[in-house]
């Protein structure tokens, strides 16, 4: 790197530096904010600063001049060497935000900031060896790798690498909100995790979670114990279900595939799962959709490790809205019914891997009065169904 520097010795004061280096000839990754600038393209370095004798480091000036790159800044040191650092400019690729960071408090304010290249679903909080730091972000807008986020903003408390709190607001496009919140209990450690997204499929795949969600309002509370197991509810309302090649499997299978319409994919008044998160497994014990074409309810599990391998059980009922008018038949409805949702109920069972899981059904338990099914169940000592409702 071709740098040129300049020494001035003030007597007894100490010494004044000025450094000047040219970073055009190599490339340099910023990967955090998603920028790569290539060899030979102009990046210009400028340090201006003092060093007194007693060894205290003051630097005034520092710039980063490039075809898409200006920050301006100083960076101060207490006696500690603790650094207070001030970028009053700092724009890099799509980022335009200012900076400050003192005492483990880290500030960014600005017009747009670019994480886009974060990998949400793999960053982790770990144990490290500083103490309480604290990151607030308030920008006009946030880019992620799927979409942006308006009027964001962030606060997030950290004491020894794990979360004390997180509060995170903003808005999509068509301008409905997001808050995520995350607060430890101090008696026990545990993490209460709450959200709400008024455009659920826009919002999940936004964070990189999910793309098979068109709109709908999620809610999610939960718990993140110390001991890394969870517990929670996840719900959404009126939303419609996309390329969910598991329930277009399930409902070939049923040969009822047409209620899976191509562009919108299936609607859903709502989606309740209740979820538990273990060392190796996702349980869910009594999942429910209900749309006016399928209603679906199931209980089972999904391993965390490997292929994902999912064994779960349920029952699917066709034309719902239609077949449960059955049941509301006065005296005969529910002798015809039992516990199920309709007429006409579908038993399935589905285990294997995630991406491709073997699924069955039994054709006669379409057409299997619920009263019989229920008392062949008891015959039989399938015991108590907890999806069934009462």
């Amino acid at each position: 790197i071709p740098a040129t520097v300049t020494l001035t010795n003030i007597q007894q004061q100490g010494v004044d530096f000025n450094v000047e280096a040219d970073l055009g000839l190599n490339p340099v990754d910023l990967n955090l904010l998603a920028w790569h600038k290539p060899a030979d393209e102009v990046l210009v370095a400028t340090i201006k600063g003092h060093l007194a004798a007693e060894n205290h480091l003051e630097i005034k000036d520092i710039a980063l001049k490039g075809e898409d790159v200006d920050v301006r800044g100083n960076i101060q040191f207490d006696d500690k060497n603790q650094p207070t650092v001030d970028f009053s400019t700092f724009n890099v690729g799509k980022s335009k935000v200012k900076l400050a960071y003192k005492n483990g408090y880290i500030n960014i304010v600005g017009q747009r900031l670019d994480i886009s290249s974060l990998d949400i679903q793999n960053t982790e909080s770990q144990e490290s060896t500083v103490g309480d730091s604290l990151l607030s972000i308030n920008v006009d807008e946030l880019l992620m790798k799927n979409g942006v986020f308006n009027n964001v903003s962030f606060e997030m408390k950290k004491d020894l690498g794990f979360i004390d709190y997180l509060h995170f607001s903003s808005a999509s496009p068509n301008n409905k909100p997001l808050k995520l919140d995350m607060e430890r209990q101090k008696d026990n450690g545990d993490l209460n995790v709450s959200m709400y997204a008024g455009d659920a499929g826009y919002a999940l795949k936004t964070l990189g979670l999910f793309d098979n969600f068109y709109l709908g309002n999620l809610t999610v509370e939960g718990k993140l114990q110390n001991n890394g197991n969870a517990t929670g509810n996840i719900s959404i309302q009126n939303v419609d279900l996309l390329k969910a090649p598991i329930l277009f499997k399930l409902l070939s299978v049923l040969s009822i595939e047409d209620l899976f319409v191509a562009k919108k994919g299936v609607h859903f008044d709502s989606i309740r799962i209740p979820l538990k998160i273990t060392e190796n497994s996702y349980i869910f014990d009594g999942l429910s959709m209900k749309g006016p074409a399928v209603n679906l309810r199931a209980k089972g599990q999904m391993s965390k490790t490997g292929q994902q391998e999912l064994d779960v059980v349920g029952q699917v009922v066709p034309m719902s809205r239609l077949n449960n008018l059955v049941g509301k038949i006065p005296l005969i409805g529910k002798l015809i019914t039992g516990s199920q949702e309709g007429l006409l109920v579908a038993d399935f069972t589905m285990k294997g891997p995630r991406e491709n899981p073997n699924i069955s059904s039994n054709p006669f338990s379409l057409i299997t009065p619920g009263i019989l099914k229920d008392a062949w169940g008891i015959v039989v000592g399938e015991g108590h169904d907890p999806t069934k409702e009462k």
